[in-house]
């Protein structure tokens, strides 16, 4: 029994009236977005399009708050918050192919030269996306804070 199933139990229960989070539908989206994040976890510094997320970025907060509403070790909290942090290197308006350098074409073994040769192929975001995902980092962690996560 993975960590969602210990946490969500395997209650089918149906949203409520009020909108509270389904409990199945918030571990499948967690789920959903851990598997997005690892797909993702070759680039770094990495930025993509949010419309390449598995679900809407406020349904992604909403079952990750949901899932931190639970009692939890330690380890699993800091995984949840990181994943809710996370959400800022997705942004409207990227196209298709992500920015950043991913470290999966790169020979960090090889001469340095053809290193610094590739790095400087692969590029940096622009730093205007840059700022974007700097501003959703902060409000990202301070909507943590607030919550006292």
């Amino acid at each position: 029994m993975g960590l969602l199933d210990r946490l969500f139990g395997r209650s089918k229960a149906k949203t409520s009236p009020t909108g509270t989070i389904d409990p199945a539908f918030a571990q499948q989206v967690v789920n959903d977005f851990g598997a997005a994040l690892g797909a993702n976890s070759a680039r770094a510094g990495g930025v993509s399009d949010a419309s390449e997320l598995p679900h809407s970025k406020e349904t992604i907060k909403a079952a990750l708050l949901f899932a931190l509403s639970f009692p939890q070790d330690e380890r699993a909290r800091d995984q949840l918050k990181a994943g809710y942090l996370s959400l800022a290197d997705w942004q409207d308006g990227v196209g298709t192919s992500a920015h950043g350098l991913d470290f999966s074409k790169l020979d960090l073994e090889g001469d340095p030269v053809e290193l610094a040769k590739n790095i400087q192929a692969q590029g940096l975001p622009p730093q205007e996306l840059l700022d974007r995902v700097e501003a959703e980092s902060q409000q990202l962690l301070s909507d943590l804070k607030n919550r006292g996560l």
